[in-house]
């Protein structure tokens, strides 16, 4: 009697357990940021924002605005960068002589990005990228 039970305890062992690492894993998963975000929100702060955008490829992260000012409304980019992904949905990237760190964390087309340098926070949407902008 006492192997049936310590049998029916290792199956459940060897099932139960895998299954909850996986739902685990899957819950806590957070896919990378892909394709190109517009600011609507940098701390706090929703009106007067300039039409900025960040760029998300691979590795490789970039910014530019739209000069709504031009006549022609320029795009006018700020260079593109790589970055590191880290654990715990962190990427960095170095800029001069500064590594610039952000938490990211993604709800749909979504994008909230957490500086781990200073108290700044930034809420973007995901663009449709069939957008053609001037390149100045």
């Amino acid at each position: 009697m006492r192997l049936k039970i310590l049998k029916r305890f290792e199956f459940k062992r060897k099932i139960i357990t895998p299954l909850i690492i996986l739902i685990f894993l899957t819950t806590c998963y957070q896919p990378v940021p892909n394709g190109e975000y517009r600011l609507i929100n940098w701390n706090g702060q929703t009106d007067y924002l300039p039409k900025q955008y960040f760029t998300f490829k691979g590795n490789e992260f970039g910014a530019f605005v739209i000069d709504e000012h031009g006549e022609h409304g320029d795009k006018i980019e700020y260079g593109t960068k790589l970055i590191e992904y880290q654990t715990n949905n962190i990427f960095t990237f170095k800029r001069n002589d500064t590594i610039y760190s952000w938490k990211y964390h993604l709800n749909n087309d979504t994008l909230t990005m957490r500086s781990q340098i200073n108290n700044m926070y930034i809420i973007c949407l995901k663009t449709v990228s069939s957008r053609k902008f001037q390149a100045h």
